[in-house]
C-alpha cells in the first residue's frame, strides 16, 4: 500500500489529539499532558497517523478510571523517534499483552461497556505503524496502568526510504 507522507510536528498532532479528546478526558476528570520538543517531527500519513494515535488515546481513556492520568511524549533517539502514551489505568493482564494486537482479540468482554467494540482497534494501530516502517509495543502492570510505546524512523531516516522506494519503483 503506498501512503503520501508529508512532514509532521508532533506537538501540533498532540495538541490536536489533546483537543479531540478534551471533553471525554474531563469527563472522567482525567489529566491529559503533552512533553515535546517543539521541533520534533515525523514523516507520516497525516490521516493515518492521527487514527492510529487516536485509537490508543480512545483505549487508554476507556481504561483509566476518573481523576486518572494519561501522557503523551515524545523523544528523539538515534535513527527513530519514540512516542509513548502512558496511563494510571487498570492495566492489561500479562497472559494478554502478547495478543492486544492481534485482529479480533478483546481482553475480556466484560471490560467493554459499550459492546460495540470487536477488537480490530489495536490490529489497525499496529499496521498503521508498520505501514511507516515502525513498531509498536507495550508495557503493563494491572491496577497500575499501561504504556504504549511507539517508534517511527527519524524524519531524515523516512526520506531515503522513500528515496530509495522510488528507485526500486
Amino acid at each position: 500500500m503506498q501512503i503520501s507522507r508529508s512532514r509532521a510536528l508532533l506537538i501540533d498532532e498532540f495538541e490536536v489529539l489533546q483537543d479531540f479528546f478534551r471533553v471525554a478526558a474531563e469527563g472522567k476528570q482525567i489529566e491529559l499532558a503533552i512533553s515535546c520538543s517543539p521541533a520534533l517531527s515525523v514523516m507520516v500519513d497525516r490521516v493515518l497517523f492521527r487514527r492510529a494515535m487516536s485509537n490508543l488515546l480512545a483505549n487508554a481513556i476507556e481504561h483509566t478510571p476518573h481523576r486518572g492520568r494519561i501522557s503523551l511524549s515524545a523523544s528523539a533517539c538515534d535513527d527513530s523517534v519514540s512516542i509513548v502514551i502512558a496511563d494510571t489505568g487498570e492495566g492489561i493482564p500479562l497472559a494478554s499483552q502478547p495478543h492486544i494486537f492481534d485482529r479480533f482479540y478483546m481482553v475480556e468482554k466484560s471490560r467493554h461497556s459499550t459492546g460495540k467494540r470487536v477488537g480490530l482497534g489495536l490490529a489497525i494501530t499496529k499496521s498503521i505503524i508498520s505501514l511507516h516502517g515502525g513498531s509498536i509495543s507495550v508495557s503493563s502492570s494491572p491496577g497500575r496502568g499501561t504504556s504504549v510505546c511507539v517508534s517511527l524512523p527519524h524524519e531524515a531516516t523516512s526520506t531515503a526510504a522513500r528515496v530509495m522506494e522510488m528507485v526500486v519503483a
